[in-house]
């Protein structure tokens, strides 16, 4: 009887032991994805961008290979590219208006027609916050913005 009640202690006490090592991991797991996500937050400014230079050139080989007499009005031209170094392909996006390049696009993951908007920059900056959502950024470069910002 007495070494059923000894066992019963020690079975008590290694499931207990076994209880606080789960949770101490997950509270390490959990610290580790929180300071992650904070690490990636200060640089979120920086690879957005990153992602409206990406946005700028494919605005400038665009205006270079694009004629606009024979363009269509109100036309949107959608791609990606495959970085043979990177090992990723880069998705972009032409918006054509009155027969110019009002904007493009650029991302890492495929833009989405209900993506093909002019994107709000706090919300991008988010999005580049979050290690899990950060792929789906989208970079962003009109010709009128830089007239803006002089």
């Amino acid at each position: 009887m007495l070494q059923n009640i000894t066992n019963d202690n020690q079975r008590h006490k290694i499931i207990k032991k076994i209880i606080i090592a789960f949770i101490v991991t997950f509270l390490i797991i959990f610290i580790v994805f929180n300071l992650l996500n904070e690490m990636i937050g200060l640089t979120a400014c920086s690879q957005l961008e990153t992602l409206n230079a990406n946005a700028k050139v494919v605005y400038q080989y665009a205006d270079k290979y694009i004629s606009s007499e024979n363009i269509e009005d109100d036309f949107v031209i959608t791609g990606y590219d495959f970085n043979m170094t990177e090992d990723r392909n880069f998705y972009w996006a032409i918006i054509i208006e009155n027969k110019k390049i009002k904007y493009t696009l650029f991302s890492r993951n495929q833009i989405n027609e209900y993506e093909i908007l002019v994107p709000d920059k706090k919300t991008q900056i988010k999005i580049l916050s979050n290690f899990f959502t950060r792929i789906n950024a989208i970079g962003y470069y009109s010709p009128t913005q830089e007239k803006t910002n002089d």
